[in-house]
Formats: C-alpha cells, structure tokens, sequence
C-alpha cells in the first residue's frame, strides 16, 4: 500500500547568485558534468554538458533559453518536479513511470552538495500535490511523469544550512543511508507529515 507522497533527489544547482538561484554556473557545470551531478548532466545533449565540453563560460539566460534540467525550472510556478527518462537501453528517452504520487498528499525536494555524504541530504522545500502524471507540456517539452504544487502550498528553505535532514526521517529497510538511482522515494503519510513540519519550521528561520 503506498500512501502517495513522494520525495525526489535533486542535482545542486552552483549558481552565481546563490545556490538554487538559476542554472549552473561554469564551475558548477564542470563539477556536476563531470562528477558531482545527476545523470543528466553527463549526457552528451544537455545543455550545461555541452558548455562545459566547449569551455564556454557564459552564463545561462533563462528569459531567453530553455532550461537546462528539471532543478533550473522547479522553482517555477507551479513548483514541479518529474521521475526523468531512461538514458539506455530498449526504453531510452521513455518516461521513468511514477504512478502513485496522488493529489492532494505531499511532495519534497531533497538534495546533497558535491562532498557531502548521504546522510547530510537536506529537504529544501515542499508542496501540497496538486497534480500528477503523465505530461509533455510546460517548460520541458519531453514525455515526463510529473509532480507539480497546489497553489499557495510551497514552502521553500531560503537557508540551506537550517534545512533539515531527510534521514531523519525515513530509513532503508536495510543498511546506512543509500538513494540509489532512482529520482525518487514514497513516503508514508506519517513521514511525509513530520518532514512538511519540520520543512515550514526551517523555512521561517532567518
């Protein structure tokens, strides 16, 4: 039985102005390129991969350029995020299916900075799910299994050093703190209500 929320593991964005404030920047692009990112960004046709091969320096201008992945635009509105494709094999390009996220349970945006360990992954920010499933609208004109906000139900940690940890609040049925591949994790109602909490009390420290 799976209760319907879902946490999804974010790439850190190393922007200029902030972490998280826009795409990457060229050193944040060499770093997740090449080692510290998801795999998105090692695949030959994205966008920051393809900066970073050109050693090109410029910065990414959103008002005039399609965002690069999935974290450059999640802070849009509707907050969203997706479970991503296959990059090989027979379903390349396919949708990773993520059929049980339901409305109006809870979604969480989790990640870790290049060097830290799993266990130190924060939630940054969380929503009430107001829709989910199979899209190819929006910002991202791919096939994508979707998870985007209820209005008015975002709440996002602006300091990242008071965001709380995630494996506070789940555990692997076996062993020390590991994600794995996969974008994303369910969530039962109980967790999912401990995380929401402790992600609107970091939310309004300074």
């Amino acid at each position: 039985m799976v209760d319907g929320n879902v946490a999804f593991k974010v790439t850190w964005l190393y922007a200029t102005k902030g972490d998280f404030d826009g795409p990457c920047n060229a050193a944040g692009r060499a770093l997740n390129t090449h080692s510290g990112g998801g795999n998105w960004c090692r695949q030959p046709e994205c966008t920051c991969n393809i900066l970073d091969r050109n050693k090109d320096q410029r910065e990414i201008d959103l008002h005039k350029e399609i965002p690069p992945c999935s974290e450059s635009a999640m802070f849009t509105y509707p907050c969203n995020f997706n479970s991503g494709n296959y990059f090989k094999g027979i379903r390349k390009d396919e949708p990773i299916p993520m059929r049980h996220a339901q409305v109006g349970r809870h979604a969480f945006l989790t990640s870790r900075k290049h060097g830290w360990g799993e266990d130190e992954r924060i939630i940054m920010a969380a929503y009430e799910i107001g829709a989910a499933g199979l899209i190819n609208k929006g910002v991202h004109p791919h096939l994508r299994y979707e998870v985007s906000a209820k209005e008015g139900t975002e709440i996002r940690v602006l300091n990242l050093d008071q965001a709380p940890r995630f494996w506070k609040f789940y555990q692997n049925k076996y062993g020390p703190p590991a994600w794995g591949s996969k974008l994303f994790r369910y969530l039962s109602d109980e967790q999912a209500k401990q995380m929401y909490l402790a992600v609107q009390s970091a939310s309004l420290l300074p």
